[in-house]
This record gives C-alpha cells, structure tokens and sequence, in this order.
C-alpha cells in the first residue's frame, strides 16, 4: 500500500484537450466496470489503488459523503486537489474508478482464513527460523548432557568403582575371622554389596567403614594370640573383641571405637620388657584410708617401669581407688604392712635403698614378675 503523505516523483498521464467531463456512469449514478479497469494503463491503476487506499482511511466520512451524485462529486474534486497538491494530475476517470473500487471494497486485503493447510505452509516459510532454534536447542541440551555427564555421572561411576574395589579389599583381608567376627563381617559385606548395587554409595562406604573397624579388631586380636604367653592375654582379647562386635552391631560405633583403643592398649602392654623399680626421689610409699573401711590402712609402694633403653615407660593402670584407668610412667603398687615398714626401714638407714628392683616385665605378659610380695591393686600418684 502506498502511503499518501509520502512525496512521490511526478508520473505523466495521458493529457486531455476537451474539457474534463464527469463519466456518463457518474452522472447516472452507476459505477465504472471491471473491465475498464483491467484495460487501463498500469500508471492509472496505480493512482486508483493509491486514491482508494486514502479514502478508505476516512471510512466514516466517506461514508457520509457518497450519498449523493453532488457529495460524490465534491468528493472527486477534494481528492483532486489533493493530488494537485502533491504535484500529480489525475483524471476524472481515475477518481471515479478510485470512488467505485471503493464501494466494492476492491484492493482490500483479505487475509486466508485459518486451517491446517495455512498452519503448514507457515512452517514452512520459517522453516529456517525454526530449524536454527532447533539447532540451538540441541546444541545446548547436548552441552547440558556432557556437562552433567562429565560433573556427576561420570565421577559417581568412578566413585562407585573405587567402593567395589575398596569393598573387595577389606572382605578378603577379613575372608580368616572367626569367633565374634565371622557373622558380623558376613552380615555388613551383605549390607554393602545391597547398597552398591542401589547406587546407595553413602550406606556402603558406611558399611565399608565398619568392615575396617572389624578388620582392625581382627588384625590386633591376631597380634595378641601371637605375642601372648599366658592366656589371660587371649582371654581378655577376646572379650573386647566380642563387646566392639556388639557394640557394632547396633550401631555404637564410639563404643566399638573405645574397645578398639582397649585392645590396642593390651597389644602394646604385652609387646613392653621393662624393669619395675623402687622410686628413691620424693615419695617412696604412701598408705590410704579405704572408704569402705575407715578403721583399716591401704600401703603402697611408688614404682616407675623403666624401658631398656634406661628410660620410664607408660603403663596401663587401673585405680583400685576409684576405677579410672589412665598412661602412667609412675604408680602406686599395694602391699602389705610388713612390705612398706621393710622399704621404709631401709630408706632411713643411709637414705639409700639397697634393693630397687621390685619386679621384672618379659614381652608377651601382663604383668611383671614380682620379686617383692604385692596384693596387686594399683593407685594413681602425684610425682
């Protein structure tokens, strides 16, 4: 559609030397044919075109204005003037075919009705448009996938490998457990396969990690058996192992944890060769009320474990007093009366003990061999 405000270049018409008379279908009120129309030249369809499309942007006047031959009329002479205005001549003939085009709503635009044959052909006219957000689409989901691929899939595949193989380790290190350990280690390698194979890789490292604890259960106890000489040894290994075990097995990991420290405790105890000697500096004996008994009398000898190397060692001690255990280099051993006057004497002569060995420990025993009578029971002391 040509825009009417827009300054176009002068197009030449066919001149006319008679004066311009109305049509003889204007005057009887009838309007120009189609085939006239068809026949004119291409410059006079081009101004009808253009004189219909200002019209129709005044419908409502128009409308007003074509109810009669003298409206008519003025109305061809208002668009003359207008061309004029613009530098272009029209004819008459041209503004009548212009005002009947008009009435017949010729050179409108009439878009094709929706249907399934309009949907596809507009596809395919932005088939391009289409196909390049496809592609993007694509492209992008691709890069979404590789991503994901690459950030989760893949490193959870490979941690799940890593599980297996780590799973595979701890069972065959534990395939010799016996004892408490046999249905125990049978129960959570169940557990981590079945976790596994969900793709549950927090409940079998889990597992995995309880089977750990068990093999260092196994691997001490086998220490212990190995290095003991008596079987109190064996016994109390045993013990601590049955009780971690439990422990595990409804889910007390600290406590299966604190039986493993005892156990390591036991392994170090009965691997230590030491002397247990009389301490000369500070105090040498000490004697205690008992609660249970205030009118009776506890003594105790102060003794340090010297390694081989000359220097004192830590030992496992457990008070009689109050049940603590706790690393001591220096403790109270109990003995009787007669025990403790006899050091005791022996101090005050000279200042000098003659005797200071008290007992001897051998790799493979819990305690020491006594070479001084001792009841047993141990205090914790201050230096």
């Amino acid at each position: 559609m040509v825009e009417l405000n827009q300054q176009r270049p002068e197009i030449p018409f066919e001149s006319h030397t008679g004066p311009m008379t109305p049509p003889a279908s204007m005057s009887a009120g009838r309007g120009v044919s189609s085939t006239a129309l068809s026949d004119a030249p291409v410059e006079d369809l081009v101004i009808a075109i253009d004189a219909v499309d200002q019209l129709r942007r005044e419908q409502q006047e128009i409308e007003r204005e074509l109810n009669s031959e003298e409206q008519e009329r003025l109305l061809i002479e208002r668009l003359r003037q207008r061309y004029e205005a613009r530098g272009q001549r029209v004819t008459d003939q041209m503004l009548a075919e212009a005002v009947e085009a008009l009435r017949h709503d010729r050179y409108r635009y009439e878009p094709t009705p929706s249907s399934f044959q309009r949907t596809l052909a507009g596809w395919y006219v932005d088939r391009w448009k289409w196909f390049g957000r496809l592609a993007i689409t694509a492209t992008l989901a691709g890069a979404i996938g590789l991503s994901y691929f690459g950030l989760m899939v893949n490193p959870q595949r490979q941690q799940a490998a890593a599980t297996g193989r780590e799973l595979t380790q701890v069972t065959q290190s534990l395939e010799a457990a016996d004892g408490a350990l046999a249905p125990q280690v049978r129960e959570l390698t169940q557990a981590a396969r079945q976790a596994l194979e969900s793709s549950n890789l927090s409940v079998a490292q889990a597992r995995i990690a309880d089977l750990q604890l068990l093999q260092q259960f196994q691997q001490l106890k086998n220490s212990v058996n190995s290095t003991a000489k008596v079987a109190d040894a064996r016994t109390e290994a045993e013990r601590l192992v049955v009780a971690g075990t439990e422990a595990l097995k409804v889910g007390k990991t600290d406590v299966a944890q604190q039986r493993l420290a005892e156990l390591e405790t036991l392994q170090q105890q009965l691997n230590l060769t030491y002397t247990l000697r009389i301490v000369t500096k500070g105090k040498t004996g000490v004697w205690h009320v008992p609660r249970v008994n205030e009118q009776a009398r506890n003594y105790y000898i102060v003794v340090e474990p010297i390694g081989t190397n000359g220097k004192p060692v830590q030992v496992s001690v457990t008070s009689e007093e109050d049940g603590s255990t706790r690393m001591e280099s220096r403790f109270g051993l109990r003995v009787d009366e007669l025990t403790y006057q006899q050091v005791e004497q022996d101090k005050r002569d000279n200042g000098i003990i003659e005797n200071l060995t008290f007992g001897t420990k051998a790799a493979g025993y819990l305690e020491p061999e006594y070479q001084m009578p001792t009841l047993g029971g141990k205090i914790h002391v201050t230096p």
